[in-house]
């Protein structure tokens, strides 16, 4: 595929998709207080070429644990290797062992299958990069701006509809990601992900939604 060349990926739909178990949080100490602690905390930048926005929405340590609990179901590897296809485009993706959470690269920077516990920090982790000038996270190619906007947020459903799904007493977490790059003229890659993950009233997952395929477009 020409790396310069606009396209534009259709979604596919994730409804109801497999995922692996979100693990419990970790229960504290006798006499320490329940707290879930988030790797990368919200954070502002804008110094006119590159932005960061990440902000969360929840009130006490429950919801936080709960935005936590969706970013930790993981997507079945076999469907993400399915989307990604033989060998060859494995290697162009750059699968490792590592969990997939990612299903195509550009320019080295991922484009994600699923927002997950691994995602925020390495988008994180490439802008800023770029901010302090280093821009081997893409194959050393000069970005002149780049944007990363995080968000994600919990709600409480007497009765959920969602794709054509009904849920009844859940918690919704909705998990939101923007990347942006743009290295000059005809030079940029971005894309706009979302996923919703449903709780059920023991905490478990109900249904994750979102997950597969990324529309993202590139110049």
């Amino acid at each position: 595929m020409p790396k310069r060349t606009v396209l534009l990926i259709p979604p596919v739909c994730g409804c109801g998709a497999a995922v692996a178990p979100a693990p419990a949080s970790p229960a504290p100490a006798t006499g320490e207080p329940t707290a879930c602690t988030f790797a990368i905390p919200d954070r502002s930048f804008d110094d006119g070429d590159f932005v960061i926005e990440i902000a969360r929405s929840f009130e006490g340590d429950d919801e936080a644990c709960l935005i936590l609990d969706a970013e930790a179901a993981w997507p079945e590897r076999q469907d993400v290797l399915a989307l990604i296809g033989d060998e060859k485009h494995q290697e162009w993706a750059g699968v490792t062992d590592e969990p997939l959470w990612w299903f195509r690269t550009f320019d080295d920077v991922r484009i994600p299958y699923a927002i997950t516990e691994a995602a925020l920090p390495y988008y994180a982790g490439v802008i800023d990069a770029f901010i302090a000038g280093d821009f081997s996270p893409a194959h050393g190619i000069v970005m002149k701006k780049s944007t990363l906007k995080y968000s994600a947020s919990v709600e409480h459903h007497e009765s959920f509809t969602h794709e054509g799904r009904t849920f009844q007493d859940v918690d919704v977490v909705h998990l939101s990601l923007s990347w942006f790059q743009y290295c000059g003229g005809e030079c940029a890659m971005g894309f706009h992900k979302e996923r919703i993950v449903v709780f059920g009233p023991d905490g478990g997952v109900l249904a994750v939604f979102g997950d597969g395929e990324t529309p993202y477009i590139v110049s």
